[in-house]
């Protein structure tokens, strides 16, 4: 359990304030906020002006690196809130952000698990099928499949 510090919580009115975002809550998975910009309006200063404030809330680069206690906390914190990355200034900073962002093995077995059984309903023409009384379709096929590519990156950099 966490709580959130104040300059947090007023990052997340001000987002959600906006008329074009709005949060995805599915339970046991981390909130998601979906932005939609305005006609006309320039989504690259919009980003700037929603990911600054947000940036600042949640803190962005650590610079004590001799702190490691403070930076896996940072990092599991980050992570808690859904985030799915962390910026690193320096190479020791990037296998602790593997080690907390890497998936368990029993988020890889059940990720392969439903890419599979997904493949062979894709061949039958299915679009939705259960998986251990859970339905899967499309979303939750992608999101296993972001689980299976995550791990492969982090393997990736670790053979460098």
């Amino acid at each position: 359990m966490f709580t959130l510090s104040r300059r947090t919580m007023l990052a997340g009115a001000l987002l959600t304030a906006l008329p074009l975002v709005h949060a995805e809550n599915w339970p046991g998975k981390p909130v998601r906020l979906i932005v939609g910009f305005p006609a006309g309006s320039s989504p690259d200063l919009t980003a700037r002006a929603l990911a600054e404030p947000l940036g600042r809330a949640l803190g962005q680069a650590v610079v004590e690196l001799r702190n490691t206690a403070g930076f896996d906390h940072c990092v599991q914190h980050v992570k808690d809130l859904g985030f799915q990355g962390k910026m690193c200034i320096h190479p020791d900073q990037i296998e602790r952000v593997n080690q907390t962002f890497r998936p368990t093995a029993a988020e890889l077995e059940r990720a392969r698990q439903v890419v599979a059984a997904f493949a062979q309903a894709e061949r039958e023409g299915l679009a939705a099928i259960q998986v251990d009384g859970q339905m899967v379709d499309y979303p939750i096929v992608h999101a296993a499949q972001r689980v299976l590519d995550r791990e492969a990156v982090i393997v990736q950099s670790q053979q460098r």
